[in-house]
């Protein structure tokens, strides 16, 4: 927001939309708790990778009709999509996953996917580091192909990533002899990239392994799209991470406010918060995306759910009725103990269920929602719930 820093701005009406609304802001906000939920529980994810469809892939290409491009055929491009990491797990096995769908403005989906492998399987050493991505210059007779697709620079002076000519991912980057894990603050590896003398030419433009983009030989080789792998080398920068893969469609608005001040009121003013407005203003679909939502695939996917445990004051707790039910039914639901408070009550009762904090009691107990308390059961299938307590203001 452009302005006087002195102008004593406050938030005025504010219309929200719901979190179970997909793609609006406080939607996006629990995904991201949600996520630091699982990794509070298994610890700091693995790999992060991201990937963009190819509309040269042969499923699509031969698919197409005379004079189609893909674009022409938005049902194809959404059907061939990546599965090696999850499914086929060819990396090692996977613990849980966090991935998220986003659309490129030329169309074309574009995958953020965090792994976590099982504990036999983590990315610990370099050596690791190493057999899974590389920033090194493939020998050009022993993968021809694979160093086609390495040796394409990035020389485009107006990207939005160069600043006064200088990259602002940092390449050149600095030759150096072996991979280093967790230097400096943000936690991210510095791959190995020798000095070994091996180059390549792209037209005039000579490229050696300071300016190799990090990547999996054997993905690449495969997709041949942009696929970049990145290792997750300390916890300094797992919120980032999931802050990153969270955030959503990148939207700016401009709304010009008259001067609270002008008609001898206080100085400053109040700016309206309207999501619902600005989601309807800002949201652009393109035919990707609408094939995409139309054949039903998910936009986000995560292996584990979270349960939200509600945290109230004394009769702050939320409660939802119909419009359709009567006196005498709205009563009974308003009577009925929340979890918190069916939590207390069993604690009072069963002295077994004291040694569980209020995030653990999902995983030994059950709610018996009819009677809104809780009931002991055996329950043995929690490996995919994780709990986390959300708080509701004195307010409701």
């Amino acid at each position: 927001m452009l302005g006087n820093p002195d102008d004593r701005l406050r938030v005025g009406r504010a219309i929200v939309l719901p979190s179970g609304f997909q793609g609006g802001p406080c939607f996006m906000q629990r995904q991201y708790l949600d996520a630091m939920t699982v990794v509070a529980r298994h610890g700091k994810p693995d790999l992060f990778v991201t990937f963009t469809c190819n509309p040269t892939w042969p499923e699509i290409a031969q698919n197409l009709e005379f004079r189609q491009k893909a674009e022409h055929r938005p049902d194809l491009v959404c059907s061939v999509f990546l599965d090696d990491v999850v499914i086929k797990q060819v990396y090692g096995v996977v613990l849980n996953y966090h991935y998220v769908i986003v659309f490129q403005k030329r169309g074309l989906p574009h995958a953020h996917m965090v792994v976590t492998f099982v504990d036999d399987e983590r990315i610990r050493d370099v050596e690791h580091v190493d057999q899974i991505v590389s920033a090194v210059l493939p020998d050009q007779n022993e993968q021809p192909r694979l160093y086609e697709l390495t040796v394409r620079p990035c020389r485009k002076p107006l990207a939005p990533c160069m600043h006064e000519g200088v990259c602002g991912k940092g390449y050149p980057k600095p030759f150096r002899n072996d991979t280093v894990l967790a230097r400096g603050g943000n936690g991210r590896p510095e791959y190995k990239r020798p000095d070994d003398g091996r180059y390549g030419m792209h037209g005039d433009f000579r490229i050696t392994n300071q300016r190799v983009v990090p990547y999996n030989g054997y993905a690449l080789a495969k997709y041949q799209t942009h696929i970049n792998f990145e290792v997750v080398g300390s916890l300094a920068s797992i919120k980032y991470l999931y802050k990153y893969v969270s955030k959503g469609a990148d939207y700016a608005t401009i709304v010009e406010e008259p001067d609270a001040g002008a008609d001898g009121g206080p100085p400053g003013g109040r700016v309206n918060v309207d999501e619902v407005q600005s989601y309807l203003d800002c949201r652009y679909v393109s035919s990707m995306e609408a094939a995409w939502r139309l054949l039903e695939f998910k936009m986000h996917d995560r292996s584990h759910s979270v349960m939200v445990l509600p945290v109230h004051l004394p009769g702050g707790n939320y409660v939802v009725v119909d419009d359709w039910e009567d006196e005498g039914r709205m009563e009974d639901r308003l009577e009925a103990r929340s979890k918190l408070e069916a939590w207390f009550a069993l604690n009072g009762d069963d002295a077994d269920a004291r040694r569980f904090k209020y995030a653990e009691i999902p995983e030994h107990f059950v709610w018996e929602r009819r009677e809104g308390g809780l009931l002991a059961s055996a329950c043995t299938d929690i490996e995919g719930a994780r709990l986390r307590c959300g708080s509701i203001g004195p307010s409701g």
